[in-house]
């Protein structure tokens, strides 16, 4: 899955200078875009993934319109409330 998903990033989606917020990131993909031309935030409320940060999905701190890119893969079956984390997502 991250392997496709690292595919289909590269070919459509990955510009230099994105905003990119990574939600619970797998290794592979913190690695790789953590190195790029890009300034991507890893967030990850759980501890169990490598992160720079630790967001609630559903409270973000990030203002309207701050990312240009935001990657939230397998997450919400996890979220208690996944409506208000994508009204979240929505405005970020």
């Amino acid at each position: 899955r991250v392997r496709r998903l690292s595919l289909i990033l590269d070919e459509h989606c990955l510009k230099p200078g994105m905003q990119i917020l990574d939600v619970s990131p797998s290794r592979s993909l913190f690695r790789k875009l953590g190195k790029g031309p890009y300034a991507y935030t890893a967030s990850d409320l759980s501890g169990d993934f490598v992160a720079d940060v630790a967001w609630d999905i559903c409270k973000l701190p990030a203002e309207g319109n701050s990312y240009d890119l935001i990657l939230c893969y397998h997450i919400l079956e996890h979220v208690g409330d996944d409506k208000q984390a994508m009204r979240e997502l929505s405005i970020c």
